[in-house]
């Protein structure tokens, strides 16, 4: 007979994440303004990396530190321009 597993709970990622929509003049254009605003906050050393999404929006990894996650976010909120970011639940669905 075959056993079986029991319902696992939910998993927690090992990383935060904060997803930035890209602003109107493109993905570069975004990233730059988001590196600019990053540059006088020491919150950027957690940081793990920047890439693209499928969608062209900005996806920003960051280690799993919730200070440093909410001043990061609040830092990339307070751009001139005003850009949209959200951060992601640290719980897998």
């Amino acid at each position: 007979m075959a056993s079986v597993k029991p319902a696992a709970d939910k998993k927690e990622r090992k990383s935060y994440a904060i997803i930035v929509e890209t602003a109107k003049d493109g993905y570069a254009s975004t990233l730059r303004k988001v590196k600019e605003s990053l540059t006088n906050i020491e919150a950027k050393n957690a940081i793990k990396g920047m890439r693209s999404t499928k969608e062209g929006k900005l996806l920003i990894t960051l280690e799993k530190d919730e200070e440093k996650m909410k001043e990061i976010h609040e830092a990339i909120k307070n751009v001139p321009d005003g850009l949209k970011a959200r951060k992601t639940n640290a719980e897998k669905k």
